[in-house]
C-alpha cells in the first residue's frame, strides 16, 4: 500500500495561493493534520486538491451567474462615482442597466450588442445617444475583463459618424443684438446678469460652468484664468475690451454673486446655478424668436467668428482650450476661401526672381 502524499504548511498555502497567515486563519482547520514526527506538521495532498477543485467549481458557478448589470455596477463604483460629471454618468448608467442589465455577462456577444443597437434605433434614439450608451457598456466590459469575469471583450458594431449641427449666432440679422435686447423680458435683477453674461460668453468662448467659478482674483492683465475646467485643468483666455468690462461688472453684480456663491466648490451648487441661468436664457431666446439657440451656442459663435476672421484652426484650439485639434475641426468649413491668396504667394515669389527657374515656351 502506497503512502499518501503529504504537503508542508508552506506547500499547502502555495497551492491555495494565499499567505501563511491567511492559510492558518481560514484553511488549516478544514484539513486533516498529519504529524510524521513530534515537530513536523503535514497535510494530505489529496485533501488539498479536493478543496481546490470544490472552490474552483463554486467560482465557476459564480461567474456563470454574473450579469451585465454587475459589470455596470463595478464600473460605477471604481470609475464613474467620483469622476467629474458623475450625476450625468449616473443617469446613463441606470438607463443602460435597465435595458440590458439582466443579460448574462458571459454570453453577451457581438450579436446581442447588435440586436440592442437595432432596438435603440427602432425607438428613434439619435446616433449620439446610442454611441454614449455603447461607450458606457464598453467601459463596463473592460473592467469586467480585468476582474476576470469574462475572458475577452466582444467587438462592437460600427456606427456611422454623427453629423454635428453647428449653430452659431448670425450677423445678418444681428442675432446677438436680438438676444441682448430680449433680456428685457426678464425680471430686473436677472436682466442685467443675462445681458452681461451673453457678452462674456460670446467674446471668450468659455463654457457657462467655467464662468460661474470666476472670481476677481482670476482676472489678471487682461486675461481670465479658468480653474478646474471640464478636462480638470486650468486655462487662460485673453479678454477683449468689452468682455473685460462686462466680466468685471458681472462679478460686481449682487444678484450674480449671491447665486454663484460656492459654485467653485460644490457640484450641487453649480448645478443649481446652471439651471437658473439655463431657464432664464430659454425665456430670452424664446422672446427673441431664436428657439434653436442655447447658451452653448455662444461658445460656437466665438469659434466661428475667429475662423471666419482668418484665425487658423490651431489658434482657435488654444483659445477655446480644446483637448485635441479634432474637436476644433468642426469649424474648419467656416474658414474663408484663401486658396487664391495662397497661390499669389508663389506668383509673387516668381516675380521677385528668387531661386525660380525661368520658363520659356516652345520657340516657333
Amino acid at each position: 500500500m502506497t503512502e499518501p502524499q503529504l504537503l508542508t504548511r508552506a506547500e499547502a498555502a502555495a497551492q491555495f495561493k494565499v499567505s501563511l497567515a491567511t492559510f492558518d486563519r481560514t484553511i488549516r482547520q478544514q484539513l486533516t493534520v498529519k504529524r510524521p514526527t513530534k515537530r513536523t506538521v503535514r497535510f494530505l495532498a489529496s485533501q488539498v486538491a479536493a478543496m481546490l477543485e470544490e472552490d474552483t467549481s463554486e467560482e465557476e458557478e459564480m461567474l456563470r451567474r454574473r450579469k451585465v448589470g454587475d459589470a455596470l455596477d463595478h464600473a460605477w463604483e471604481v470609475r464613474w462615482r467620483h469622476a467629474r460629471g458623475a450625476h450625468k454618468k449616473k443617469s446613463l448608467y441606470k438607463t443602460v442597466k435597465k435595458e440590458i442589465g439582466n443579460e448574462p455577462l458571459r454570453s453577451f456577444d457581438f450579436n446581442r450588442i447588435e440586436e440592442w443597437v437595432s432596438q435603440m434605433r427602432g425607438n428613434d434614439l439619435s446616433t449620439a445617444t446610442i454611441k454614449s450608451k455603447l461607450s458606457a457598456l464598453s467601459v463596463a466590459l473592460r473592467y469586467a475583463k480585468q476582474k476576470k469575469w469574462i475572458s475577452e471583450t466582444p467587438e462592437f458594431p460600427e456606427m456611422e459618424k454623427t453629423s454635428h449641427r453647428l449653430r452659431y449666432l448670425l450677423d445678418d440679422p444681428d442675432e446677438e443684438a436680438m438676444l441682448i435686447k430680449a433680456c428685457g423680458c426678464l425680471a430686473y435683477k436677472d436682466c442685467d446678469v443675462m445681458r452681461l453674461l451673453i457678452v462674456v460668453l460670446v467674446d471668450t468662448g468659455c463654457r457657462l460652468s467655467e464662468v460661474m467659478k470666476v472670481r476677481d482674483r482670476h482676472i489678471q492683465h487682461g486675461r481670465v484664468i479658468l480653474e478646474k475646467r471640464k478636462a480638470d485643468d486650468d486655462h487662460s483666455v485673453k479678454l477683449t475690451s468689452r468682455a473685460e468690462k462686462a466680466l468685471i461688472e458681472l462679478l460686481r453684480n449682487k444678484r450674480w454673486r449671491t447665486r454663484t456663491r460656492g459654485a467653485g466648490r460644490s457640484a450641487a451648487r453649480r448645478r443649481t446655478c446652471q439651471n437658473w441661468l439655463t431657464h432664464a436664457f430659454a425665456e430670452v431666446r424664446d422672446d427673441a424668436g431664436l428657439r434653436d439657440v442655447t447658451l452653448h451656442t455662444l461658445r460656437h459663435t466665438c469659434a466661428s467668428r475667429l475662423i471666419q476672421g482668418g484665425a487658423d484652426i490651431y489658434q482657435v484650439k488654444d483659445i477655446l482650450g480644446h483637448s485635441t485639434v479634432t474637436v476644433t475641426e468642426r469649424y474648419a468649413h467656416l474658414a474663408p476661401q484663401q486658396s487664391d491668396r495662397v497661390i499669389d504667394i508663389l506668383e509673387n515669389r516668381g516675380k521677385k526672381g528668387k531661386n525660380v527657374v525661368p520658363f520659356e515656351g516652345r520657340k516657333k
